[in-house]
């Protein structure tokens, strides 16, 4: 779904929309799938103005929503939209770069991209600071500033399909419109992997891209479903590329409409794979559920637009998947293998904008030595119970943060702090000085070891 925030003064009828989503999902979940949801996927929008305030706002709704949908509580995919960045920090100087960068050669917007991302306080990746706190505390954080992809990978009936969010939002401002947003090669060129299948998600629609001739290549050659929001209206599209690349398109609904006077259509979708072995490789089997406002019930129910008088849509996508070679794959731990690991494998930005499978993060190597629920419930604990300047003190306390960067935290500061954490074996310090600042209400015994 669209997520989204109210402008100032427009709270209302969309509250009473969010609660109607969450029994609409109860619903769905129990009379119509009768089965969980595996995991919430965001196309951006979460916030309205990108500040942590709101973010929190809408981690209340989302944690509501797992409890509807049967999902993870804390683990969601998302990505940010163009509502996801905070402006103020941005000087005369900045907002000029970012104006340049809608008109200038690709070729040099890419060049000056690769240099501000790669500069941990520039204040353009910084817009978005605290929308990766929430993504953090949330498990769907950028890997870094220079590759801002979040992945996850999940298994179907013994077939890997890998979620891939992009992030479009970086140069994102005031003055955005059609043509003139941009995404860099590091994000689109994703790695072929023969074995994966590829789900792609992203706030803004191809239309709005300048780069959007070099990226459709790759994405309609690379990616079998491309997800997109933005624009508030449903789509279900089935698509056929080059050499008969088959490929479904589909379009985030919104929980709010773009202005706070438009008569609008609140909607959102659930969405099914399934997978089937056949001796070409196999079909991707997906099924799309979109529920969409009724004004007479004042109620959701199936988007009769779409689905006609069915609850779903179905979709068979062929794919040449090459057959899995248990051999080359029998030193890398499973899921079920590691207790709390992550299931994504990670990745890295080469040296010519390309990326290169294997080249694995920090965190996600560091996580599977510990308990993964325990490290959930802290890091989520500490974005959401503690303000600002109290996560600083305490990891100044801790020994994470050095006391000059008081006044001016590094960008990302939780993931860092949590890798350092980790490595030196302070969780369990770090968790009881989080709980010292906590109400008496809200506090959790510790669950780490003293070296852990």
């Amino acid at each position: 779904m669209h997520f989204g925030q109210e402008k100032e003064g427009g709270w209302e009828p969309h509250d009473d929309v969010r609660r109607e989503i969450l029994l609409d999902m109860r619903r769905v979940r129990e009379d119509v799938l009768a089965a969980p949801a595996t995991s919430l996927l965001l196309t951006g929008d979460i916030a309205q103005s990108g500040r942590e305030e709101e973010y929190k706002t809408a981690s209340d709704w989302l944690a509501d929503a797992a409890e509807a949908t049967g999902s993870p509580a804390r683990k969601i995919m998302a990505v940010p939209g163009n509502h996801d960045v905070d402006l103020r920090g941005l000087k005369e100087e900045h907002r000029a770069l970012q104006t340049w960068m809608r008109t200038a050669p690709l070729d040099k917007v890419e060049q000056a991209m690769t240099q501000i991302l790669g500069e941990d306080r520039h204040p353009i990746p910084r817009k978005l600071a605290d929308y990766r706190s929430f993504a953090f505390a949330h498990d769907t954080d950028f890997q870094n500033w220079s590759y801002p992809v979040t992945t996850k990978t999940f298994e179907v009936n013994g077939q890997s399909i890998r979620f891939k969010g992009l992030c479009t939002a970086m140069a994102s401002d005031r003055d955005d419109a059609k043509n003139s947003m941009f995404l860099s090669a590091s994000q689109y060129r994703i790695p072929r992997d023969p074995e994966v299948i590829d789900v792609v998600f992203m706030h803004h629609p191809l239309t709005w891209l300048r780069d959007a001739d070099r990226i459709e290549n790759y994405l309609n050659s690379r990616a079998r479903i491309l997800i997109t929001g933005h624009e508030h209206q449903p789509i279900i599209e089935p698509c056929e590329h080059h050499a008969g690349y088959q490929q479904l398109r589909l379009a985030a609904g919104a929980a709010n409409p773009p202005y706070a006077d438009d008569i609008f259509r609140y909607s959102y979708s659930w969405l099914e794979f399934d997978w089937v072995n056949d001796d070409d490789g196999g079909v991707l089997v997906v099924r799309v559920y979109p529920r969409t406002w009724c004004e007479q019930s004042t109620c959701f129910k199936p988007d009769d637009k779409l689905v006609g008088e069915d609850q779903f849509v179905e979709h068979r996508i062929r794919c040449a998947i090459a057959k899995r070679n248990p051999a080359a794959r029998a030193d890398q731990p499973k899921e079920a293998d590691v207790k709390g690991a992550h299931s994504e494998s990670s990745e890295s930005p080469g040296s010519d904008g390309s990326t290169r499978e294997g080249a694995t993060a920090p965190f996600n190597n560091l996580v599977q030595a510990v308990s993964g629920k325990a490290l959930d419930d802290l890091r989520f604990f500490f974005w959401r119970k503690m303000q600002k300047s109290e996560r600083a003190e305490i990891l100044i306390e801790v020994g994470l943060l050095s006391e000059r960067a008081r006044l001016r935290l590094p960008s990302a500061v939780e993931r860092q702090a949590f890798e350092e954490a980790i490595e030196i074996g302070c969780l369990h310090r770090l968790w009881n000085t989080v709980m010292r600042r906590a109400s008496p209400s809200d506090r959790l015994d510790n669950p780490f070891g003293e070296n852990e």
